[in-house]
């Protein structure tokens, strides 16, 4: 009896929806069926023409695409949801037709497409107010056009036109650093003089710097930052960078300098004084940059360059000694978050332990996913970061995920069973009668928990 009713479990209806049941149907009557559905759905014959176009010719795909890619750059009321989910779809199915039936054979013909592919994207970011999908759309354009933009070989005045106009639309001034090899000393040149003569003044020095960058010209590059703005800690960041990159290290350090004492500085500024101090071969000094950026920020990135001046008998005490240091840092989820990703499950189930008090449970995302983490070899720690996020949601009067709270009592109550001792902590059973008294008028919650054991 259990082996027929399993087997009528997997046995599918004639009637489903699957590729086996349709190509029973045949290509004749399958072909009739979707002309006839595209009839009362133009967002499904435009899929079904391009399919066709990719299987035809490049120009055809060009056919296709063209109209509804102008249609969507010049268009300029709001549109609503539905709306700019059908233009996300449309804009994701044109970049793959481009892709899969024009960018080999004809990388002119897709360059210029994708240039109108970005400058729809913008327009519907625009008029849908950032429907989900267009953003990563974007991307793949600003990925696929200097790819394109190799195979097809533009004229380099035509394309640095095409980035004018394309800047025009959206600022993303990305294109500039990945076209500039593209672009040549001829193009960036004309680049530059369009940027100068046709951009608005909030984005031309960004524009222009962009252009520096691409160029190589580090003097041309300082030029865009007024004077009295150099001595910013983000703008000293940004000169002394270029300034240690062109191998200029004491002009570096000068410009670096000029942000005043006690100013709070970026990672990137310690990250420019280190390659000057490392250019001049002051090791000592960027290695006490780099301890700083690790105690102050608890960067890992800084801490392993730092570990690198010890030999292997050495770094092993060092590390402990950093690891100490860490501990005393004021934000006890920064130090959890660095333990984690450093990784040392040991000492952030420890820390975790002695701290457990402390932990905030609106640090949901951190908490749940480090207690994932730390599950398998430390579930007190794990039950104590869940413990955190559960009476922290029953407490939270504004918005309620039971849900999820449900979930996690749930794991604990699984990990209560790898748990031989609580130590100061109660065991579940004790944590769930507590619980209960506090928060008894929880009923969704207590609902959806899983029993104790």
């Amino acid at each position: 009896m259990v082996r027929k009713k399993a087997r009528r479990k997997t046995r599918k209806a004639p009637t489903t929806l699957n590729h086996a049941n349709l190509r029973t149907l045949g290509t004749s009557r399958l072909a009739d069926l979707l002309i006839e559905l595209t009839q009362r759905d133009p967002a499904g014959k435009r899929l079904l023409r391009l399919a066709l176009a990719v299987r035809h010719s490049p120009a055809a795909v060009a056919r296709v695409a063209r109209p509804r890619l102008r249609g969507l750059a010049r268009a300029r009321s709001r549109m609503d949801t539905a709306a700019g989910q059908t233009a996300a779809r449309d804009l994701a199915a044109i970049l793959r037709a481009v892709r899969r039936g024009v960018a080999e054979t004809d990388p002119a013909l897709a360059l210029d497409l994708l240039w109108l592919h970005f400058q729809a994207t913008a327009a519907t970011w625009s008029r849908s107010r950032g429907v989900d999908g267009v953003w990563e759309i974007r991307d793949e354009v600003l990925e696929w056009i200097p790819e394109v933009a190799a195979r097809a070989k533009p004229d380099p005045i035509a394309l640095a036109d095409a980035v004018v106009e394309a800047l025009s639309h959206w600022p993303c001034f990305r294109l500039l650093e990945d076209l500039g090899p593209h672009l040549g000393n001829k193009g960036l040149a004309h680049l530059k003089t369009r940027v100068e003569n046709d951009f608005a003044q909030w984005s031309r020095l960004r524009a222009l710097r962009a252009v520096a960058d691409a160029m190589g010209d580090v003097d041309a590059f300082i030029s865009t930052f007024p004077e009295e703005d150099r001595s910013h800690p983000d703008s000293a960041a940004a000169i002394g960078e270029r300034l240690s990159r062109a191998g200029r290290h004491e002009e570096a350090l000068e410009m670096l300098a000029r942000v005043g004492d006690g100013a709070r500085v970026p990672i990137e500024w310690f990250d420019a004084r280190i390659a000057a101090l490392e250019g001049l071969d002051r090791k000592a000094d960027a290695d006490a940059d780099r301890w700083q950026c690790f105690t102050t920020g608890l960067s890992r990135r800084h801490l392993r360059e730092w570990l690198k001046q010890f030999d292997a008998f050495d770094e092993m005490d060092a590390e402990e000694r950093a690891f100490d240091r860490a501990e005393r840092h004021p934000d006890i989820h920064a130090v959890l978050m660095f333990f984690l990703d450093w990784p040392d499950h040991g000492r952030a189930a420890s820390f975790v332990v002695r701290n457990a008090e402390k932990l905030d449970g609106n640090r949901w995302d951190l908490l749940t996913e480090g207690a994932a983490e730390l599950a398998a070899r430390f579930p007190l720690a794990a039950t104590l970061m869940l413990r955190a996020v559960i009476e922290f949601t029953l407490r939270e009067t504004r918005t309620r995920d039971y849900r999820a709270a449900a979930q996690h009592f749930g794991e604990c109550s699984s990990l209560a069973a790898q748990i031989p001792d609580f130590g100061r902590f109660p065991d579940h059973a004790t944590y769930r009668a507590r619980l209960k008294r506090k928060h008894a008028f929880a009923l969704r919650f207590w609902k959806q928990a899983a029993p104790v054991g």
